[in-house]
Order: C-alpha cells, then structure tokens, then sequence
C-alpha cells in the first residue's frame, strides 16, 4: 500500500515557517469567545477499577458511579487499573528514544494511506481540518488480530519486547473482565 507524503512538524516549520492549516481561528460558534479563553474545568468521573468485583458498600457505590458516569458523561478516568507506574514510565522512555531517532529511520514505519497505524501526523479528512502541531506514532495493542506489527519500530528494541505479554497485557484482560462482570455482560474471552 501506497505511503502518504508527509513531512514532520520540524520540516514544515523549517520551510513554511508557521502554515495556516495548523492556526486555530474562531468559528463564531460562542459569540464574543476567543481561543485563548479559559475553559472552564471539569470533574470527569474517576472509577476505582479494582473495586468494581468487589460485593462491599464500596464495590457497589463504584458500581453505581460507573453505571452514573458512563449514562451522564460517557467517559470516566480509571483508577487502580493495574498498569503501574514503572511500566508507564517504561513506556514513556522507549517512546522518547523513538522520537529521537532521525527521520529516515522513523520513516520506515510512516502509516499508509487510509490508515491510522503507523508513524505521521494528522490524518487529513476534511479540505478545512486544522491539524495538531504534533508527530505521532499510532499502533493498535490490542485485540492481536488487528495489530500491523509492521509499524512497531524494531528501535528501539523495546518497542517490542511487551507486545506478547506482561503487564500491560495483564492490565488488559483484568479491566475487560472487571468491566464485563461490573456490567453483568457475558464473559466472552476477548481477542487479546
């Protein structure tokens, strides 16, 4: 499949200076509104994953939380999900070495047309779409079946080292389970 041509946010700085496409303007939506404005903040719902199995008072209050916060807001944070901080801390590192990498050598895994995989930016979809000022490299973890192994960077080493197993694996199937069991859904082994 036929790769996009993009160029990095570095390379279009350098000969472009500052495009529009990446300019944030008011869409008169909020009369009066400017960008800059402060957004007022928000409380988003925080579930304690590791309650939910739990039959206590406080198991069924994270049950009723989670039941309220997904009918209310649609989104809720996770606590205790299991992924601890020296993994995300791993995780962290491995990408900043990527990203350090030149630009030829990150190439190699730049996403293909009409996917989302892969090392780019933003996806075009729209003529007027204002774009994030940012690099990105996208890869789907989980379920195996739809991971393009293709795209995970052979440097560093460790890209690829978890992808088999470990905690972030574990970390999967304990949230899937728990949120299945919380929602009395059916247990279905999930693709992972």
């Amino acid at each position: 499949m036929e790769k996009p041509k993009f160029k990095t946010v570095q390379e279009v700085i350098c000969d472009e200076g500052l495009p529009e496409r990446y300019l944030y303007t008011s869409t008169g939506d909020i009369e009066g509104q400017s960008l800059n404005c402060l957004v007022p903040e928000m409380d988003i719902p925080a579930i304690d994953l590791s309650l939910l199995l739990s039959s206590s008072d406080d198991g069924r209050e994270e049950l009723r939380k989670l039941h309220s916060a997904l009918s209310t807001w649609g989104v809720v944070q996770v606590m205790n999900h299991g992924i601890t901080e020296a993994l995300l801390e791993k995780i962290y590192e491995v990408t900043k070495q990527f990203f350090a990498l030149s630009t030829e050598e990150k190439q190699k895994y730049a996403r293909e047309t009409g996917s989302f995989q892969g090392y780019g930016n933003d996806m075009i979809r729209l003529d007027d779409q204002v774009l994030d000022w940012t690099d990105r490299l996208y890869h789907t973890t989980y379920p195996k079946d739809q991971r393009q192994l293709k795209f995970w960077p052979k440097v560093p080493t460790e890209f690829r080292s978890e992808r088999d197993g470990g905690a972030l694996h574990k970390a999967y199937h304990g949230a899937i389970t728990r949120l299945q069991s919380s929602l009395d859904l059916p247990y279905t082994r999930s693709q992972g």
